[in-house]
């Protein structure tokens, strides 16, 4: 029997899917969080995981799509873009909120790419109005998540027709599916997924989150970004921005199928990228990857909670309550390791709302909200 979220994924999975306005905006009606229980057969985790194979699947033959599919060069395609003003105005709000949670991308750099493209590609009797061709594409589109994910975190972008950065994200769709790029094996088009999947996250479309993430996952393995020997040569603040792109990733990875309720999918053994502790010569971390490596943190404590717990093997076997005390003491213990720019007490509400800005709270909460997450899993199971 189809429900309304398996046929939601049925539309986003097929490759028949019809490429229409109704289609791309079917995604933003609703929030599909899932509040997790132990699973079962009858669980709605079963559906979840039918899609996710069903999209990795797709996503196997990403690397062998014809070249058929792709457009020509001289192909050309126009698009409006808001106001310079309003424009970069944006940008900037996506630099520091994106930037302050998960640094990968520099924003020197963007704003640099941006602008030349911009400007490059500008139709001179249209304001505002851009060429966009199959090399300039992905920049476009990379702009377009950019957009999407502002709108959805500044109420001053919010237009009230529309749900909040779904406009932005359908002209970045359709210009990656227009050109034939969307599965390209790039690193261009991993940041586009992974952008996506941090907007979808942020505003709870869990399922297409998951579908962008693995998309990105996909790529990073056929570009062993998940082995940090393998990396080419590279000046320390291109492998800085790989490090963080992947931790990214990996991270996105466990919140989402968490809020779903489903198993992970980039296991620990995957992973031979360093962390960021101990970066630096004291022992420390930088400031803009405290947050990242905290997350990081919170993900492996996940990844051992799902597996003692909730995967098919820990569910046959019998509660172990001493099991779940000493998961309380790992999730307590890297709470208190947290570094005091992250770590929030009630009673100190005030003097952060003195002394933090608005993002800074928010980090605050998130990871003090992550910990309360994880620490109701073990609790669920053992009642």
């Amino acid at each position: 029997m189809e429900t309304p979220d398996s046929a939601l994924d049925n539309r986003l999975l097929s490759p028949e899917a019809p490429h229409s306005p109704q289609y791309y905006f079917a995604i933003f009606q609703t929030t599909d969080t899932f509040v997790a229980k132990a699973t079962s057969p009858s669980s709605p985790s079963s559906i979840a995981t039918s899609s996710q194979i069903r999209a990795l699947r797709k996503l196997g033959k990403g690397k062998d799509t014809p070249q058929s599919q792709r457009v020509s060069p001289r192909i050309t395609k126009v698009v409006q873009l808001p106001e310079s003003s309003i424009l970069w105005s944006r940008v900037e709000a996506f630099l520091q909120e994106f930037g302050c949670f998960w640094p990968f991308l520099r924003g020197e750099k963007v704003r640099d790419r941006l602008s030349v493209t911009i400007s490059s590609a500008l139709r001179g009797s249209h304001p505002n109005q851009i060429v966009v061709t199959a090399a300039n594409c992905k920049t476009i589109a990379i702009l377009f998540n950019v957009l999407a994910y502002a709108d959805l975190m500044d109420e001053a972008f919010v237009n009230g027709d529309f749900a909040p950065g779904s406009q932005s994200y359908c002209q970045g769709l359709s210009l990656m599916e227009s050109f034939g790029v969307l599965h390209d094996n790039d690193l261009d088009t991993m940041i586009y997924h992974t952008i996506a999947a941090s907007f979808f996250l942020a505003a709870e479309k869990l399922h297409t989150a998951l579908q962008s993430a693995s998309q990105a996952f996909h790529i990073a393995r056929c570009l062993e970004l998940n082995n940090q020997k393998r990396w080419p040569e590279n000046t320390e603040d291109e492998i800085a921005c790989r490090q963080s792109l992947w931790w990214t990733l990996y991270f996105l990875d466990k919140r989402i199928t968490q809020k779903i309720g489903i198993s992970y999918s980039v296991r620990e053994n995957e992973c031979g990228v360093r962390e960021f502790v101990g970066d630096e010569a004291d022992g420390g971390v930088h400031d803009h990857h405290d947050m990242l490596q905290s997350m990081v943190n919170y993900s492996h404590l996940w990844a051992y909670i799902w597996d003692g717990f909730f995967s098919p093997r820990a569910s046959v076997k019998q509660i172990d309550f001493d099991e779940v005390e000493l998961t309380d003491t790992k999730i307590m213990l890297a709470y208190r390791r947290l570094p005091d720019n992250l770590s929030w007490e009630s009673q100190k509400a005030l003097e952060y709302m003195k002394g933090d800005d608005e993002r800074q709270i928010r980090r605050r909460l998130l990871v003090f909200l992550v910990r309360i997450f994880e620490e109701s899993y073990p609790h669920t199971y053992s009642t």
